[in-house]
């Protein structure tokens, strides 16, 4: 028999995801839709959930935290997975999906537990990067447009300047930190990197853009 989590239509899945990063509000609530039993059935079987995976109410806080990461005009970490897919070409959207959730669940174990991750004092939010991306004339490099643009735009968009200006491993690392992973957590998706040289990838690669920006100002 086929596992229930299977029958998933992630083609659609990754079609809506594409129009939803565009701005269609429709197609962002289709793919919650889509996703919402699938999105509980991975949280209550996560391994890093332990005993919170008993308690209704832990799933619920962790589906509400993807919902507000993934909202085009929420947190807007959809908005990086057109440049996830073009980097991964041999994975889905589902792969990318899983690790999402993932981070997600840690990041809502760690706040439960009282370990909420602290912010590194030499980056700016990811809001106040976009903010400033947003404003330089740096997008149009990328064939930017500002009127309507939701915040999942502007993260494309900004991936898409990255992706001319950065290494390979400054990419990666800066992709891993916009969608929450830790610096301890990077080495497992990036060979050889340990914290510290995760730390100083993503510091470098916010360097670079910030420069950037700045430099593009009108």
């Amino acid at each position: 028999m086929t596992p229930r989590h299977d029958t998933v239509a992630w083609d659609v899945c990754e079609r809506l995801a594409g129009a939803a990063c565009d701005g269609t509000e429709t197609s962002w609530t289709q793919l919650t839709e889509h996703l919402w039993d699938y999105w509980l059935r991975r949280i209550r079987s996560h391994r890093a959930m332990g005993s919170l995976a008993r308690d209704e109410d832990h799933v619920h806080d962790v589906a509400a935290r993807l919902v507000d990461k993934l909202a085009p005009r929420g947190g807007a970490a959809l908005g990086l997975y057109p440049s996830w897919r073009d980097r991964n070409p041999n994975r889905t959207f589902r792969d990318w999906m899983n690790i999402v959730l993932t981070f997600t669940v840690r990041d809502h174990v760690r706040a439960t537990l009282g370990q909420r991750r602290t912010r590194d004092p030499d980056l700016p939010s990811v809001k106040r990067l976009l903010n400033e991306f947003s404003t330089s004339a740096a997008i149009e490099e990328v064939g930017g447009w500002r009127p309507q643009f939701t915040a999942a735009h502007w993260l494309r968009q900004m991936l898409d300047l990255a992706a001319s200006h950065l290494r390979d491993d400054q990419y990666a690392a800066l992709t891993l930190w916009l969608q929450g992973a830790r610096y301890d957590e990077m080495g497992a998706f990036i060979d050889g990197v340990d914290a510290a040289t995760a730390r100083n990838l993503v510091r470098s690669a916010v360097a670079i853009l910030r420069r950037r920006f700045a430099g593009a100002r009108p």
